[in-house]
């Protein structure tokens, strides 16, 4: 019987716990789903540079969904286009079909909250799709993002906040490579 875990808050590290607990998963001969939303798709010149080693690991498989955000010339793409939204909901899709399915022990769902944050996804929605899971959690799920209800953390067996306490970028720094990317 799995467990509905959130990473959320506004501090840096909410996937990058995640994809450590699909490491960890991994290590011990567990499959493990991921599933990211608003992350672009899979280009050559790969954005998100832990996409390259999480493709070779032959115990997890990776699912990104979304437009691109990085603008060419390195600046981040705000607000919402259609394509977004679009893109979200085969996100859902694909998070439905892997939850009703015994093949994982841990589903990430990377960002599916701040998806509803930013308004890509309906809460409601996700609210269903929590519900379709705990009718046979079979694997352990995880969601992260910003902005996580006073709601959905009352449906979760296990909450971590990540609160920011100071940030090298507040200094004028870049983001970083290997780091933050």
């Amino acid at each position: 019987m799995g467990c509905l875990h959130i990473y959320t808050g506004d501090g840096k590290g909410k996937t990058t716990a995640a994809l450590g607990l699909a490491i960890r998963a991994a290590g011990a001969g567990k499959k493990t789903a991921i599933v990211q939303f608003d992350k672009g798709p899979h280009s050559r010149d790969e954005y998100y540079s832990e996409r390259n080693i999480l493709r070779s690991i032959h115990e997890i498989d990776l699912f990104t969904y979304g437009c691109p955000r990085i603008r060419p010339e390195g600046q981040f793409r705000h607000g919402t286009q259609q394509e977004d939204i679009e893109e979200a909901h085969r996100a859902l899709e694909t998070a439905y079909q892997l939850i009703r399915i015994p093949t994982y022990f841990l589903i990430i769902l990377d960002e599916i909250i701040t998806a509803t944050y930013i308004h890509l996804i309906a809460p409601e929605e996700l609210h269903e799709l929590i519900l379709e899971y705990k009718k046979n959690p079979i694997a352990e799920l995880v969601l992260t993002g910003r902005g996580a209800s006073r709601a959905l953390i009352k449906q979760a067996d296990l909450v971590t906040e990540m609160r920011p306490v100071k940030h090298y970028l507040h200094t004028g720094r870049k983001a970083l490579k290997g780091i933050d990317y």
